[in-house]
């Protein structure tokens, strides 16, 4: 198996771990809407919720509609 292939098998589940971990973290330790800054002026945590798809879209529909569509 090529090294990039390699590479991608080794970085992509380790990425979802990561992504995982803070919001897990994000959940457990911080209040909804609650921001803290990791790198001032530069990246910040905060803790949002989105029931709908990305960026929101969908958010506004109902459980009825949502559901059936992101299945």
């Amino acid at each position: 198996m090529k090294r990039k292939y390699k590479l991608v098998l080794i970085i992509t589940p380790l990425m979802a771990a990561l992504d995982q971990v803070t919001k897990w973290a994000v959940r457990s330790y911080m209040h909804i809407g609650e921001t803290i800054p990791v790198i001032p002026e530069f990246l910040s945590w905060h803790h949002l919720t989105n029931r709908g798809a990305a960026f929101g879209m969908f958010g506004e529909m109902s459980d009825g509609f949502r559901a059936p569509f992101f299945f």
